[in-house]
């Protein structure tokens, strides 16, 4: 998960068991099966089950994950409510040697979102 440099980036785009480079499709097919390609890196059940009892909807799929600069986009598809897209943050600011965005400028990132999200629920 490490740059090439000592200087922690972000997250390298995951691989799956056999070690080819995972082509963003199906991840709930893949957990399901113990597949995840993030294993290690970060829990998917996780995100699930907090997407779920924040929108008291059950994940049916997530058939597309793609990688943005910054972040890792997710199509999620629910039981009861319209699609979602869900970003995670592809830098975490508590890993050692973190290299990226200050603290005041993600935390204003974050306060904008959280205000456009809450816009449109």
């Amino acid at each position: 998960m490490d740059a090439e440099d000592d200087g922690y980036l972000w997250d390298d785009w995951p691989k799956l068991l056999d070690g080819t480079d995972y082509d963003g499709k199906q991840l709930l097919t893949l957990l399901r099966n113990g597949n995840s390609p993030f294993r290690g890196a970060w829990d998917v059940e996780v995100l699930i089950r907090e997407i779920e009892e924040t929108l008291g909807a059950e994940v049916t799929d997530i058939p597309v994950v793609t990688r943005g600069s910054n972040n890792y986009g997710l199509h999620i598809k629910l039981s009861n409510r319209p699609d979602i897209v869900a970003r995670l943050a592809r830098a975490d600011v508590n890993m050692p040697k973190y290299d990226s965005f200050s603290v005041p400028f993600l935390t204003g990132e974050t306060k904008f979102e959280a205000a456009a999200t809450a816009r449109w629920s």
